[in-house]
């Protein structure tokens, strides 16, 4: 019982404490809105800086990190594709339903389940996994949000829009701050630490606070169980698939399957509020995604 007490417990309860607060009046959605705006252009944008700079790129496994990154990739593509058909969404819509049912809460969840299981000698693949998700996977979202907005001149939107992604900077910033060898003070990793540390409380206030004013109908019936079942069930079996492809032990791998067995991550909450899209459907995959994820974490740990 120590990986809930010690993981999904408390997000369970800072999400309680959102909800708590948006059914008594405390807080509203604007207000949710404001927390997540604060989120995707400062807090985001600090933790994905501090995670590239500091990435140790020589260590990781990248034929591990391939499997990892394809996997999420295929499902990001299968998930949003399908979706798109079954519920009848637009292209920003699937793009975003993509991302929910691959982006896993990597760091504030699964991460403390493996290092408690494991070691800490366990946490270097999903460190690195992160790393790459954040930019690669996260940051591409951003950009082609902005991308499909800009229908009437998409080559200056995607000029305007790449040039402005507060994550693309971050990442572009760190990997260049990593690569050149500059050193990481302790000033600069108190500020980015500290601001970046705010992006998983923020977040997740603002989801219960989304979630208390829903009034109990997410906008399109089932596609929050959908979501969930390609993040929580086809998810793994893709990533299981892969690794066997790749000759991997699957035992030795067993800590990131258990990424690929964890529960969406708030930053697709985050993209949701940013621009406007399915924000109850959203807010309620990532809830049952949470709740469920401890048996399909637990499952992929025994096996």
């Amino acid at each position: 019982m120590a990986p809930f007490f010690d993981s999904i417990l408390p997000i369970f309860l800072v999400v309680a404490l959102g909800y708590g607060a948006g059914r008594w009046g405390l807080l509203d959605r604007p207000v949710a809105a404001a927390l997540n705006r604060f989120v995707y252009l400062f807090a985001v944008p600090a933790l994905l800086f501090r995670l590239a700079a500091r990435a140790p790129f020589a260590d990781f496994d990248l034929t591990l990190l391939g499997v990892m990154v394809g996997s999420e990739l295929l499902v990001y593509g299968a998930a949003g594709l399908t979706a798109k058909v079954l519920f009848g969404l637009g292209r920003r819509e699937a793009l975003l339903a993509g991302f929910a049912a691959a982006f896993v809460n990597h760091v504030f969840l699964v991460l403390p389940i493996v290092i408690w299981l494991f070691g800490e000698a366990a946490a270097l693949p999903i460190v690195a996994q992160a790393t790459v998700d954040t930019a690669i996977i996260y940051t591409l979202t951003t950009t082609l949000l902005d991308l499909v907005a800009h229908k009437a001149n998409p080559l200056r939107g995607a000029l305007r829009a790449t040039a402005t992604n507060p994550a693309l900077i971050a990442v572009a910033a760190g990997a260049a701050f990593n690569l050149l060898g500059l050193p990481f003070v302790k000033g600069l990793d108190l500020f980015s630490g500290f601001l970046g540390d705010a992006a998983a409380p923020s977040a997740l206030i603002a989801l219960g606070v989304i979630l208390a004013g829903d009034g109990g109908v997410p906008t399109r019936r089932g596609l929050p169980w959908f979501l969930a079942g390609a993040k929580l069930v086809v998810h793994p079996l893709v990533a299981l698939t892969l690794m066997t492809l790749a000759g991997l032990d699957i035992a030795a791998t067993r800590p990131s399957l258990m990424v690929a067995a964890g529960p969406s991550a708030t930053l697709a909450m985050v993209l949701a509020t940013r621009y406007h899209l399915m924000v109850d459907s959203v807010a309620r995959t990532i809830l049952i995604t949470t709740a469920v994820s401890l048996g399909t974490i637990t499952l992929v740990a025994l096996w």
